[in-house]
């Protein structure tokens, strides 16, 4: 049976090696990226990756998303997804008294929001079929370790670590 990975921020750094290790363990992956023209460029020649163009911070967008996985896992005959890896991520880095509300809005958008949108869209689907699933959401040591002129961004990726150890439990 076909194993189904949902990796997004899968065009480059940290969700293209993810989706990588998966498919060569031998899974599907559905590669979710914002960038349409860098995700068609890496995915070409990759056997069992499905491109998908999303901006995660959109709520519509990752259940659009969402639909197009349960639509290839029923072409799979998979039970549906099994992982959700929560990739997607962005940085301003400056001066804390230079950051717009702009910046703030894009970097939590897509960091925080794109996490939340994920898990609740995501979860409901991974948990409906039973044979349970995993869900990894990339932080960073900036968001237990925060450094100067990373306040937007490690306030940010700490919000995602504390998301998760409450969910540890679970």
């Amino acid at each position: 049976m076909t194993k189904l990975a949902l990796v997004t921020g899968a065009a480059r750094g940290i969700g293209l090696a993810t989706s990588k290790l998966f498919l060569a363990d031998g899974w599907h992956v559905v590669m979710l990226d914002r960038d349409a023209d860098e995700l068609s460029a890496v995915t070409q020649g990759l056997a069992g990756a499905t491109p998908l163009v999303a901006d995660v911070s959109l709520p519509d967008a990752v259940e659009q998303a969402c639909a197009e996985v349960t639509r290839l896992a029923a072409s799979l005959k998979s039970p549906g997804l099994n992982a959700l890896v929560n990739n997607a991520g962005v940085a301003v880095v400056g001066p804390t008294e230079l950051a717009t509300f702009a910046d703030w809005d894009w970097v939590m958008g897509v960091n925080v929001g794109g996490t939340i949108n994920g898990v609740t869209t995501m979860l409901p689907r991974i948990l409906s079929h039973g044979e349970g699933g995993h869900i990894v959401n990339t932080a960073s040591m900036s968001g237990i370790v925060p450094v100067g002129g990373t306040t937007i961004y490690s306030t940010g990726k700490a919000a995602v670590v504390t998301m998760m150890e409450c969910m540890r439990p679970e």
